[in-house]
C-alpha cells in the first residue's frame, strides 16, 4: 500500500504495518465515532458498537448520493480486523522504506502520528 501526497509518494509492507497496527489496537478499546480501517479495504469507516447478537463490529460510511441525498454504507466485520486510522497511521510510519519528513504532503500524516 502506498499514501499519496502532493509530490511524493510513501510506500510501505502492508502485511508488516497491519500485524504492528494489530498489536497496537491490542493497548486500547475501539470507541464509537473512531475512524477505523479495513484490511483489504480502500475506504475510512466510522465505528459504531459492537452488535450483542453476532458480535461483529458495525462501521458505517457516506456512500454516493442517491437522488440527492447521502448513501450510507453499512458493513458488519469481525472486531479483530478493524483497526483505528491513527494506529494504522502510525504502524505505516513504522514501517515505511521513505523518510516521512522528506515526502511533501506527508505533514498531515506526521500530524496524525505525532498528535498523541
Amino acid at each position: 500500500m502506498s499514501l499519496k501526497g502532493e509530490r511524493g509518494e510513501i510506500k510501505t509492507d502492508m502485511f508488516a504495518a497491519w500485524q504492528s497496527a494489530k498489536s497496537i489496537q491490542i493497548e486500547e478499546n475501539i470507541k464509537n465515532g473512531d475512524v477505523v480501517v479495513i484490511e483489504g479495504d480502500p475506504y475510512t469507516f466510522w465505528f459504531n458498537g459492537i452488535d450483542p447478537t453476532t458480535g461483529l463490529a458495525h462501521l458505517f460510511r457516506q456512500g454516493h448520493p442517491e437522488d440527492g441525498e447521502p448513501a450510507w454504507v453499512s458493513r458488519m466485520i469481525s472486531v479483530a480486523n478493524v483497526v483505528t486510522l491513527e494506529n494504522m497511521t502510525r504502524a505505516m510510519a513504522l514501517h515505511t522504506n521513505v523518510d516521512l519528513h522528506s515526502v511533501n504532503g506527508a505533514e498531515e500524516i506526521i500530524n496524525l502520528v505525532t498528535k498523541r
